[in-house]
């Protein structure tokens, strides 16, 4: 959303200005409907996109997160089926751990193994049991929040792909209006002046008290100690 902020600040100005100006001339007036619209229809697309984004890191954190703990609930009993099922190849066994498919697939895997353990008596273990529980467990909520957290990416995407489509339509009519604007009421006009992109990072009177800030300066990394 860093690109789009600019053009969401210019859109409330410019309905502003289209009010004030559709009077004094047909040419302005013409701008309500397409410049209207298209205006309004970006600043709800800027701002569903933007109420979604917290919702979409929320989801995306979780997912990561339990993938991290089903890699390290998998990697602290390895050694043990390493030791109780040597027959088993551990050598692909979790070493995917950004793919859920595959990580999912290999902890199953594991807690198989786990469930083959047997004592001289012949009997499961307790131990390798509940290991191969707490594994499952985990590959369970794995699946669960990686689902979400790609449903979550594929909404926000879909989001963004809208914010940017409905900025093309709005750009492209800002683009006109400014220049009827200029033949209009002259370049060095205040209305024609704050519908300028340069102008969108200044505070007007016409802007939205609910739109977004400037987007902060991009400071320079500090110098590093001489040696």
């Amino acid at each position: 959303m860093s690109v789009q902020w600019k053009s969401r600040r210019l859109a409330p100005r410019a309905l502003k200005v289209l009010e004030r100006h559709k009077g004094s001339s047909p040419a302005v007036a013409v701008f309500e409907a397409p410049l209207g619209t298209a205006a309004r229809a970006y600043v709800a697309a800027y701002t569903e996109a933007s109420a979604y984004k917290a919702r979409w890191r929320v989801e995306m954190d979780e997912g990561r997160g339990s993938m991290l703990a089903l890699k390290k609930e998998v990697d602290v009993w390895k050694p043990h089926v390493a030791r109780e099922r040597p027959g088993f190849d551990l050598a692909g066994i979790g070493d995917k751990p950004t793919v859920p498919e595959d990580l999912i697939e290999d902890a199953q895997a594991l807690a198989e193994e786990l469930r083959e353990v047997r004592g001289a008596d012949g009997e499961t273990v307790a131990w390798a049991a509940a290991a191969a529980t707490a594994i499952t467990e985990k590959a369970s909520a794995t699946e669960k929040e990686t689902d979400e957290a790609a449903a979550a990416d594929a909404r926000y995407s879909s989001l963004l792909s809208q914010v940017r489509e409905s900025q093309a339509v709005f750009d492209a009519e800002l683009s006109r209006f400014r220049a009827t604007l200029r033949s209009l009421l002259g370049s060095s006009h205040p209305d024609f002046q704050k519908l300028r992109v340069n102008r969108a990072s200044s505070r007007d009177a016409d802007d939205d008290p609910s739109g977004p800030a400037p987007s902060e300066p991009i400071t320079p990394a500090p110098t590093p100690p001489r040696a």
